[in-house]
């Protein structure tokens, strides 16, 4: 179990599953696989916990013998087609790495598959948030997405994404 403090105060208390079902020999290693899927290719995602599904990887998989990477900017981005994102007039927006809305050079950031939630800064989530039909719910201290926006059905069956550029040790997989 972990317990942490949430920015709005509230405590919050997790399992770590990954390394209990690696101890109780449920999965073959503290490993996981995320594919986050592609509207264009018609690709739905998929986690393969304890390894990965080798027939949805594109490139040669990577790992890093480093536990943090240095984030270097977000963005928000199309790769085919039109935008479906609220306020957003070109293809893509970068630059949204900030903190107390002052743009940053570099965030360090540790992934852990342990947490199912991606922690930016409060700015950035802000500025991401712009751009989606979500709100902030304070009780929960997460973005919770309006599905019945038409903007929600757009953005799911599209190729949008969010990018990221980030720098980290890295090492192919042979």
């Amino acid at each position: 179990m972990v317990s942490w403090t949430s920015l709005n105060g509230t405590e919050i208390n997790t399992q770590h599953a990954l390394p209990a079902a690696y101890r109780t020999g449920n999965i073959p290693s503290i490993s996981y696989g995320l594919q986050t899927g592609s509207a264009s290719l018609g690709i739905n995602g998929s986690l393969v916990l304890g390894g990965y599904d080798r027939s949805l990887v594109l490139t040669e998989p990577i790992i890093s013998s480093s536990k943090t990477f240095q984030l270097l900017d977000l963005g928000l981005g199309v790769s085919q087609g039109g935008s479906a994102y609220l306020n957003m007039s070109g293809s893509s927006i970068s630059s949204l790495l900030t903190s107390n809305s002052q743009p940053i050079s570099q965030l360090q950031v540790m992934p852990n598959p342990g947490v199912p939630y991606m922690y930016l800064p409060a700015s950035s989530c802000s500025m991401i948030a712009q751009h989606l039909p979500v709100s902030f719910d304070g009780d929960l201290a997460l973005y919770i997405w309006n599905t019945t926006d038409p903007t929600f059905e757009r953005i799911m069956s599209s190729t949008l994404s969010l990018f990221y550029v980030c720098v980290w040790q890295l090492s192919v997989i042979q």
